[in-house]
């Protein structure tokens, strides 16, 4: 059976751009490094693309560092832009929502068409995880995501390792990370 070691997080920690604060990206970069060792983890995948980090102006992500750093094989998870207009996903949620608000959408049914669009693209990881074909992975999406993904994946003969349902810096630890980083 196969192992995913899962993180739930905000996307914001995921790249090195100049909107965030490095020392919580140093954070996420060495619990990432943390686990994959504790788990012995053959690969790393997430919920990303290269759109995506284009938005973010960055081409590399913090996973993908840290993929290469352990000599592991790493995945962009996410559907790029043209495959995301196949599968009928929202691409920018916060404008989906508020149009459907002025359309008098009842919550209800936005919610249930903010996840379907989840559902989806939940789907789309999994298909890529499968032929990402890594035992034990390291998986990072957004914390929404997290419980949705988990029963999916146990649905579909996963084994499942919850390591985060929603990663956050720790303020104590940033001295921790910043001696790690100096004896590099």
């Amino acid at each position: 059976m196969a192992k995913v070691v899962l993180i739930g997080t905000s996307h914001k920690y995921q790249t090195r751009d100049r909107n965030h604060k490095a020392e919580h990206v140093d954070q996420f970069e060495h619990m990432l490094s943390s686990l994959c060792s504790a788990h012995e983890c053959m690969g790393i995948a997430e919920e990303m693309n290269q759109a995506a980090l284009a938005e973010r102006g960055v081409s590399e992500s913090v996973p993908q560092a840290v993929s290469a750093a352990l000599g592991v094989p790493h995945q962009l998870s996410d559907p790029p832009p043209e495959i995301r207009e196949q599968l009928g996903v929202i691409c920018d949620e916060i404008s989906f929502r508020m149009e459907r608000w002025f359309e008098n959408w009842t919550q209800e049914r936005i919610e249930a068409a903010v996840r379907k669009s989840h559902e989806s693209r939940e789907r789309y990881w999994l298909t890529q995880l499968r032929t990402f074909n890594a035992s034990p992975l390291l998986f990072i999406c957004g914390a929404n995501h997290l419980e949705p993904f988990a029963a999916l994946l146990r649905e579909n003969g996963f084994e499942v390792v919850v390591a985060f349902s929603d990663w956050v810096p720790n303020p104590s630890l940033h001295r921790t990370c910043a001696k790690s980083r100096a004896g590099r």
